[in-house]
């Protein structure tokens, strides 16, 4: 292939590379509207998407141009991303978070059958919770009724003494007759 059809093809692989990047920035813009991180998370995950984007265009450059980078075509990849957002961001964007949307829905319909499925498996063990307190309970309560006649006599006991205890602490010594 003659130099000149390289590099045209080269200048139309970075174009493609720009309006993918400009893809996957409108991915990025859904998620972090939808999301609303913070201040500092916004920017930490800016910085996150640039450096996975830079790596994304020389993992390209080495595979397709064989490591050959040239200051044109890397001018070329943000004409390509303006492209994009400028022509067809809008119409792509509707159809990208509807895609979001279902696999939204569809990830939180798997989370639904994987937590239906714990409920399953957990079933057994709440019977055996349920059956291990229904006897534990009924248990102390037999106890407690063998215990109540018990409990009874000690605390009349304890009423008794109590009252004695007062009887001797209030009793007053005998006065003599004056003289």
């Amino acid at each position: 292939m003659s130099g000149v059809a390289r590099e045209f093809i080269a200048l139309f692989l970075n174009l493609i590379i720009g309006m993918g990047i400009g893809v996957i920035f409108d991915g990025y813009r859904f998620l972090r509207n939808y999301t609303r991180p913070g201040w500092f998370l916004t920017q930490v995950t800016d910085l996150l998407f640039w450096v996975v984007c830079a790596g994304l265009v020389f993992g390209l450059y080495f595979s397709l141009m064989e490591g050959e980078v040239r200051l044109a075509t890397l001018l070329i990849i943000p004409v390509g991303m303006a492209l994009y957002l400028k022509l067809v961001s809008h119409r792509v964007r509707r159809q990208l978070y509807q895609f979001f949307f279902l696999l939204g829905r569809f990830f939180r319909s798997c989370l639904r059958v994987l937590l239906f499925c714990w409920w399953l498996f957990l079933l057994p063990f709440r019977f055996l919770k349920y059956a291990f307190v229904f006897v534990f309970q009924t248990m102390l309560g037999l106890l407690r009724l063998f215990f109540l006649p018990l409990r009874l006599l000690l605390r009349r006991l304890r009423h008794k003494s109590w009252e004695f205890w007062r009887l001797i602490r209030n009793r007053r010594p005998p006065q003599t007759p004056p003289a």
